[in-house]
């Protein structure tokens, strides 16, 4: 079910997509265009760590397995680079 953009809150936000697994990251992409939200893809926890260097991730779709840093890690480092 495609949702709701009514009160613009998911209109300008920017959904990041991190798998290491290419087919897992371009299906959630997919679904995220057809649901007419912006998005961007990393293949790796160290790759969305530099990005949030330099842009405002608003909302994560985070794989929990992934080789060079796991889920957890990756939000660890990501908590205390936003706060």
């Amino acid at each position: 079910k495609k949702p709701t953009l009514e009160d613009d809150m998911l209109k300008d936000a920017l959904f990041v997509v991190v798998d290491d697994n290419l087919i897992d990251r371009q299906i959630v992409s997919k679904i995220l265009h057809a649901w007419g939200l912006k998005s961007l893809v990393c293949a790796s926890g160290r790759e969305v760590l530099a990005l949030a260097k330099t842009t405002e991730i608003n909302y994560l779709i985070l794989d929990w397995f992934m080789p060079d840093l796991d889920g957890v890690d990756v939000l660890v480092q990501l908590r205390q680079h936003y706060q």
